[in-house]
């Protein structure tokens, strides 16, 4: 309470006073003259406190309230250029209010108590709000009776805010009633109510995501948390959960707004006028928010108000789904944000299907825990005190088998003889899906198909997505394929042409998939989307009886070994890591089916020990020790990016999401028709019409007009970038 008291300290400055010029001459009479100059009360409050006590980080927390706290300023410009009587006024006002807060709080001296976590968001949002309540006035009242008259305000425009709701129940039965516990679900007596880390390891549509948040309302009726922040994958895995979790939130906060936190958010949400929905990083403020895990992370980068990021997650259970699924850049990020959820006491619950036990360990290392059990489904919980306890099913769980098929191809997309058969399962009713690794794949077999089908007399369906379209086109097709693919679709035989964008979160239910080699944990996500839903007298559409059991099928290179780098073309070059696709192609060929969730653990630690096989071909070690040194110079610059004290990005500024994932820098590409307008049509000044046309490619490939301003890049459709119903397509040299 001392340092939020202290937050405007620079504003004790007659660089400040002068801005209302009027109210200081009324304050400090007209003798005094102020040379104008650019100041900022916050950095230089800090700055005037550290002459006169020395650094302190508590305070240099709350002086940042604004976006950050400049201490790269001169300390021979603390002072204003002002009469020598006017900057000792100040210096006495300034010593006064020091010493009125010390009183006011019942403090003798000056804490040093170091870092205080949360601290500053705590300032920076309660300014905020405080603000909005105030009626600024120049006469001195007694302190101690306005503060008591503004209690009350400040609890009512808290509630109006959205940041103080009160839960209106807990616990499984209350969120899903009539729905009984089922598998995983059955743990949740067993947890202990108490601040912590756990990790939940379960099959791909086994509750998982109910699991969490039943827990995590336990834990805030413990007071032990005050929301639930979501941090999902992809912008497609938050929207869908934004979707399946909207009347479970209204139970829980009834008063509250759930909101969802991604670039693109503010186009699916209307109502913009809240104060939780006026910025991303406002988002999490609430009590329940869905976002990606982008913006999370930026919770621990050197961009403007990242402490407003942090403290709504450090005061809520942060939940983060598919923890499998980041690369060594992304989780140097995420120890970051443990470490940062730890030091704050607060809880964080961690989902996967298919986490391997050297990645597992080290997620438990910000809060000293340490893993044994090889049991699967499992959950771990990791007390504050580093305690852990590995809690398994101990009843019967249900089993799927999928069978497995390996087709052989030169370019690692089916042969034309491949596709017919494809063709003829969907001619007869079967629902299909086909995943590539990249965009470049996904558009050729599309082409492919609909080439093979032109041909033919009888009309059939292709579908396509992948990342490369426009906003307002992405937003279109993943509805469609959600109503065409979905839970609740009517089935009718067709083929979907895919990229990674399905394999997570994506409720698509197949009778027969196809999939581009991949490690094994993402061919098991792809896995989870086949036969996913009972259709046997249930009130969903039948499945088709074409294909007579879940069969999964991997596309493999059939070609001589002339190099191991190169032999697993374009998927080799998406997940680096050619001694996993190595693995992964050996465990396909040693099973002809699979049993989950049994095979989870063992597949799963087959592909990913981090010893070598005696059979393994040498090339393979050196060329994972090569991608080992990779990554750690990935996490290296992460960790870089995380602890840097320069001067920080603005959080509006689109730059800063690059800072979350490593990779080549992406260039913001508006598409414009040949009349120069925007390709959706609206107006290219406003944000909300021109991202509705923008798309991300790599920047070498983006050719147009440089928009330094708005830090994008103007291109014309069919003269600087080919875009159509395949998306943007690229020759394949520039993949």
């Amino acid at each position: 309470m001392f340092y939020v008291l202290l937050h405007d300290l620079g504003k004790f400055d007659a660089r400040f006073q002068n801005y209302v010029e009027e109210i200081r001459v009324q304050l400090q009479g007209e003798e005094f003259e102020v040379e104008p100059e650019k100041y900022a009360h916050g950095s230089h409050g800090y700055l005037h406190f550290m002459k006169s006590y020395g650094h302190n980080e508590a305070m240099k927390a709350v002086a940042g309230h604004h976006g950050y706290c400049d201490t790269s300023i001169d300390r021979n410009l603390a002072e204003p250029d002002a009469d020598e009587e006017l900057v000792e006024l100040d210096k006495v006002a300034r010593k006064e209010w020091i010493e009125f807060c010390l009183a006011w709080t019942g403090l003798t001296e000056i804490p040093d108590i170091g870092d205080i976590p949360m601290l500053a968001g705590l300032c920076s949002v309660a300014d905020w709000i405080g603000s909005s309540i105030t009626s600024f006035k120049t006469k001195v009242e007694d302190l101690n009776e306005y503060y008591q008259c503004t209690l009350p305000r400040a609890k009512q425009a808290l509630i109006e805010a959205g940041v103080l709701n009160k839960l209106n129940g807990a616990g499984f039965e209350y969120l899903f009633s009539p729905y009984q516990p089922r598998g995983i679900q059955t743990l949740l007596n067993d947890m202990p109510l108490e601040t912590g880390l756990t990790i939940v390891e379960s099959d791909t549509g086994s509750g998982k995501t109910e699991f969490a948040l039943a827990y995590a309302s336990m834990l805030i009726e413990k007071n032990l948390a005050d929301g639930i922040v979501f941090g999902l994958p992809t912008q497609a895995t938050a929207n869908g959960l934004f979707e399946r979790i909207g009347e479970a939130a209204s139970k829980l906060f009834p008063d509250s707004t759930l909101t969802l936190a991604h670039s693109k958010s503010k186009y699916l949400i209307p109502d913009e006028n809240g104060f939780l929905h006026q910025s991303s990083k406002r988002a999490f403020l609430g009590s329940l928010s869905v976002a990606t895990v982008d913006q999370i992370l930026m919770g621990v980068l050197g961009i403007k108000h990242q402490f407003i990021r942090s403290f709504g997650t450090r005061k809520s259970v942060l939940i983060l789904d598919e923890i499998h699924s980041f690369d060594a850049y992304m989780y140097a990020l995420i120890e970051r944000v443990l470490q940062g959820q730890h030091q704050a006491y607060s809880s964080v619950i961690l989902l996967s299907a298919t986490l391997p036990l050297s990645l597992k360990t080290k997620l438990v290392k910000p809060y000293s825990g340490k893993v044994s059990s090889i049991e699967y489904p499992l959950v771990t919980h990791v007390g504050m005190d580093g305690k852990t306890q590995e809690i398994d099913l101990k009843q019967p769980i249900a089993r799927k088998k999928v069978y497995l098929e390996n087709w052989l191809s030169n370019d690692l997309l089916p042969t034309a003889e491949q596709q017919q058969s494809l063709i003829e399962h969907a001619k007869n009713g079967a629902v299909i899906g086909v995943i590539c690794n990249t965009v470049h794949d996904a558009q050729n077999l599309y082409q492919q198909l609909k080439s093979q089908i032109n041909t033919e007399d009888e009309p059939l369906e292709i579908d396509l997505l992948h990342a490369r379209y426009t906003f307002s086109d992405r937003a279109r097709i993943e509805k469609q394929i959600l109503d065409i693919y979905g839970k609740h679709a009517g089935r009718q035989g067709r083929i979907l042409v895919a990229t990674q964008v399905v394999e997570q979160s994506l409720d698509l239910d197949f009778d027969l998939l196809v999939s581009q080699i991949a490690p094994i944990e993402f061919l098991m996500q792809r896995m989870g989307r086949l036969w996913r839903h009972d259709r046997i007298n249930t009130e969903l559409s039948p499945r088709s009886t074409r294909i007579k059991q879940p069969t999964f099928i991997t596309l493999l290179p059939d070609q001589p070994i002339s190099s191991w780098k190169t032999h697993y073309q374009g998927s080799g070059f998406v997940y680096r890591n050619i001694r996993v696709l190595y693995r992964t192609n050996q465990y396909l060929n040693k099973n002809s089916k699979l049993t989950f969730p049994d095979c989870y653990r063992d597949a799963i630690e087959y592909v990913h020990n981090e010893q070598a096989y005696t059979e393994e071909p040498e090339e393979l070690l050196s060329l994972f020790e090569s991608y080992q040194q990779e990554q750690d110079g990935s996490a290296y610059t992460a960790k870089m990016y995380s602890v840097l004290d320069s001067k920080p990005l603005n959080d509006v500024d689109p730059r800063c999401a690059l800072l979350t994932r490593e990779g080549e820098m992406t260039a913001t590409v508006v598409l414009l028709n040949e009349q120069g307008e925007l390709w959706h049509g609206g107006d290219y000044q406003e944000q909300q019409d021109r991202e509705l046309s923008t798309v991300a490619i790599a920047k070498k490939h983006a050719k147009g007009k440089q928009d330094p301003d708005l830090y994008c890049v103007k291109a014309i459709v069919n003269h600087d970038i080919n875009y159509s119903e395949l998306g943007v397509f690229l020759p394949l040299k520039n993949e």
